[in-house]
């Protein structure tokens, strides 16, 4: 086995299993979405969702040239590239779309969640929702902590803003100042930035490794077509 054999199935294998992680990353994601963001699921479905789908579609697909050349045949390789430019394409078309959409997609989620504060303690999806973003993002309030203020007569608070939580903390966490004063938009579009520039920044270095999977594995094809023709030439 030569070394150009070599870099194309070293080069495939850590596609594969990059691209596995990007699926095992984004099952994980989406199953933790379903059960604690019930009600803003749909419009946070979508980073989750693409990762899994581009992580099982480029994790099938890397195993082609694997295949092909462990069968030293070029159709399954051709086959690969073919495929993969097609993925690079979707990529970047979905990419594009998807940065373009997030001032809505943030819009949409600020006025979901504005709707369930009222329901907070009657609607199971907006309790489960509510004290999830809260806790994951350490925010108190769409824009201020004083909005939950009006809802509760009891306490002052959901236990979700408590910096250090415990049961009832809410009560007394206004009096002790024992919450948190980001309020859960800005955390979110804080959120959406950081995970847009790690998006960009994996799936940019995926585009990168399918770059050179593709020069890799069409060097391949050349090389079996010129072993190929030579094997049938017959000198005059």
């Amino acid at each position: 086995m030569g070394y150009r054999t070599n870099i194309v199935i070293t080069v495939n294998v850590v596609f594969f299993e990059l691209s596995l992680i990007l699926f095992i990353v984004g099952t994980i994601f989406q199953c933790y979405l379903s059960q604690n963001y019930t009600l803003i699921q749909a419009y946070v479905n979508a980073p989750p969702v693409l990762t899994l789908l581009f992580g099982a579609a480029l994790s099938v697909t890397a195993t082609l040239p694997l295949i092909s050349v462990y069968r030293v045949t070029d159709s399954l390789m051709d086959t690969f590239v073919r495929i993969l430019l097609f993925l690079l394409l979707v990529e970047v078309f979905v990419g594009t779309v998807s940065f373009g959409m997030k001032p809505h997609v943030l819009s949409i989620i600020s006025d979901t969640l504005k709707n369930a504060q009222g329901n907070y303690a009657h609607d199971e999806s907006a309790f489960s929702t509510w004290n999830a973003v809260q806790e994951d993002l350490n925010c108190c309030g769409l824009h201020s902590h004083k909005e939950w203020i009006k809802y509760f007569r009891k306490r002052s608070l959901p236990d979700s803003c408590c910096i250090f939580r415990s049961l009832q903390c809410g009560a007394t966490a206004v009096a002790l100042n024992n919450f948190h004063h980001t309020s859960c938009i800005r955390a979110i579009s804080e959120w959406a930035h950081t995970y847009e520039i790690t998006f960009a920044v994996i799936f940019s270095f995926m585009i990168v490794l399918q770059l050179v999977s593709l020069a890799v594995s069409h060097n391949h094809i050349m090389i079996l077509a010129r072993k190929s023709r030579s094997l049938f030439y017959v000198p005059d």
